[in-house]
């Protein structure tokens, strides 16, 4: 493979003078062209796909409200941020007759005489005409407009801040292990520009304290730069260390400044770590206990090991899934006997017959399939590549297709897993066959016979993704929200608010065994978990539960009321909360059937009469106050108003 800069087209001494490729002058698009800083001439013609598409990037001719649309805009359309380079050559070389360039006469061209505004044009002047980019154009168009001058074949970017951390530095790095700097090619966008700000050449202005990222592209490739201004911090960082997960919280909070907040109470952390590992509120009698004696890692030792750690963590990975009860069981029994994450994946989908895992193939049409385990086991949305490549990933369209093969033979008949000897995925434009493989990797050669789930289910368990999509998810569970929010959107373009932190704790995640119950443990007998900055709202099945707890609405006949109830039973609360979403978001809908729903009212009349104490210990896992003393009930209904004040109260519905 040739070197990028080795030479496939010779130009004249004049059209060398106006390439500013490779090494380009460091001025903006819109830049004042005074020939200042002149680039390094190259012994070759433009290449449209390494310097001409990445202009038109980062010009913004091809985003989405521009040419980059479905329709595109005045009769001309490109793909999305160059996602189909040579469909983009196509449409400027050879559409209309090539209307579009005058190869006699570069200058005058109508890609160039519109970019630059000398002609009509509704984007307005995205060129300046004497600036390097319009002359790169220009360059290309008076050496014939070729595709391709150069082989190299692009690998990845990689973005890094500077030295001196006042600008970005980003190096395309190509297959083969050549590698050139491309910020006068790349497109940049601060992701927070309360914070940071930065300049198409990749200089950054920094103008308040905080933690902003900067996502960058090239060619369809995406990488992100953390850029943190740290707060003045007075003082030294309170944050005593109770273990790894503290060492890394504490190295975060130093880079950014940024204070641990106050640890909570005793009678918190008793109810917050009852809600989140084992999805039950604590009994007055546990209250009582542990006001007398509050030793958290007892307290700990005792909710990892209870069976009903089992029943909620399993709820919790069923909400990944196609709604099934089956599978919710099967979940529950590998937890209790602590089956590794990776293995239950592998097991999971390769299921074949009516194993529990079929769940996972129920929607019986292998798109579906690929972007539910996609989601579900490495935090990943493809499903905009199924009409074209994603905007803010490297996954290409081709990936979708290719991913979506590795299911092509696996089909549901009465409602069992059956892998067929034959069934294909085919490109939609051209009806090709497209065989398995890996994003960005070249076809899988797999025996005829083989099956294609097997290879995918190695990757995905070995991939990066893997583990963090897991430890983001237990993380949000347990700190109220996720490194990443939404949990199952973890592109490179939606960085980490914690990086540092999700990474450490993920790799020790994967090194130790990929063991639930031990990450549980990790975060929940750390300093961090103690000083909860998020309080978050209950799951919907938590807070039914929760509720039949204060108002004592168990049904007799349940063997063991102490029990997680199944998510998926009929009942009003989850039925307003949507049957499979896992959380109680506090809708109108939801505050609603607390205040006002009859079911909700039978209970409430048919609660035993508690005293003051007893109502507290039971809704908000305290005492009450001097102040909350006044409030004694001197009747049932007193009682009973009280009782649903105080289960429509934010600190009842919050877990802190």
């Amino acid at each position: 493979m040739a070197s990028p800069q080795l030479s496939t087209a010779k130009l004249g001494a004049g059209a060398l003078a106006l390439a500013p490729l490779l090494l380009l002058s460091g001025k903006p698009l819109d830049g004042p062209g005074d020939g200042a800083s002149s680039p390094d001439p190259m012994d070759r013609a433009p290449d449209f796909v390494l310097d001409v598409l990445p202009t038109l990037t980062r010009a913004g001719c091809n985003v989405g409200k521009c040419h980059g649309s479905a329709l595109g805009q005045g009769g001309f359309r490109l793909s999305l941020m160059g996602g189909d380079p040579r469909g983009d050559w196509e449409r400027i070389a050879r559409e209309l007759r090539g209307r579009r360039l005058d190869l006699d006469q570069p200058a005058e061209s109508l890609l160039l005489r519109k970019a630059t505004r000398r002609t009509s044009h509704g984007g307005g002047r995205v060129l300046d005409p004497r600036g390097p980019f319009a002359a790169l154009l220009e360059s290309w168009i008076a050496a014939g407009a070729p595709y391709r001058t150069d082989d190299a074949q692009l690998s990845h970017i990689d973005a890094r801040l500077s030295a001196d951390a006042g600008r970005l530095e980003v190096r395309a790095e190509y297959v083969g292990g050549e590698s050139r700097g491309i910020e006068q090619l790349s497109r940049f966008t601060s992701l927070d520009e309360s914070v940071v700000r930065v300049d198409e050449d990749g200089t950054l202005e920094r103008l308040r304290p905080g933690r902003a990222s900067v996502l960058v592209r090239y060619l369809g490739e995406v990488d992100v730069v953390e850029v943190i201004e740290p707060l003045e911090r007075v003082g030294e960082l309170d944050y005593p260390v109770a273990n790894f997960v503290d060492e890394l919280v504490r190295a975060d909070l130093l880079a950014t400044g940024e204070s641990a907040g106050p640890a909570c109470d005793d009678a918190s952390f008793l109810r917050r770590a009852s809600l989140d590992l084992i999805g039950r509120l604590p009994t007055p009698d546990e209250v009582r206990a542990f006001l007398a004696d509050p030793d958290r890692d007892a307290l700990l030792d005792r909710l990892l090991a209870d069976p009903a750690f089992a029943d909620v963590w399993a709820m919790r990975l069923s909400f990944l899934f196609p709604r099934s009860q089956r599978l919710l069981v099967h979940l529950r029994e590998q937890l209790v006997a602590d089956r590794p994450w990776n293995e239950l994946t592998r097991e999971l989908l390769l299921s074949t017959g009516t194993e529990p895992g079929a769940a996972i193939f129920l929607p019986n049409k292998p798109s579906l399939v690929a972007e539910n385990v996609t989601e579900a086991f490495l935090g990943l949305k493809i499903h905009c590549a199924g009409c074209h490549d994603h905007p803010f990933t490297s996954f290409r369209q081709q990936d979708y297709f290719a991913m979506t093969a590795f299911f092509a033979r696996a089909r549901v008949e009465e409602n069992a897993v059956v892998l067929s000897p034959r069934g294909e995925v085919r490109d939609p434009a051209s009806g090709k066959e497209i065989p398995p493989a890996f994003p960005g990797e070249a076809p899988l050669s797999l025996a005829e016979d083989a099956d294609r789930r097997a290879p995918l289910a190695e990757w995905i368990v070995d991939q990066p993704a893997f583990r963090r999509a897991l430890v983001n998810r237990v993380w949000r569970h347990l700190m109220g929200r996720g490194f990443v929010e939404p949990t199952n959107d973890l592109r490179v373009s939606n960085p980490a608010d914690g990086e540092r932190v999700l990474a450490g704790l993920s790799e020790r995640f994967a090194a130790e065994g990929y063991d639930l119950r031990q990450l549980v443990g990790w975060i929940a007998r750390s300093e961090a978990y103690r000083r909860l900055r998020e309080p978050h709202l209950m799951e919907a099945a938590v807070l039914h539960d929760a509720l039949h707890d204060v108002l004592g609405a168990w049904d007799p006949r349940d063997a063991d009321p102490r029990a997680v109830r199944r998510p998926y039973q009929d009942n009003e609360l989850l039925a307003v909360s949507g049957l499979g979403d896992e959380a109680f978001e506090g809708s109108l809908e939801q505050a609603l059937y607390l205040i006002r729903s009859e079911v909700l009212q039978g209970y409430l009349e048919g609660a035993p009469e508690l005293d003051l104490d007893e109502l507290y210990l039971r809704t908000l896992s305290r005492l009450p106050t001097r102040q909350e003393r006044t409030l004694t009930p001197r009747s049932k209904a007193e009682c009973e108003d009280l009782t649903w004040a105080l289960l429509n109260s934010r600190e009842f519905l919050y877990g802190r």
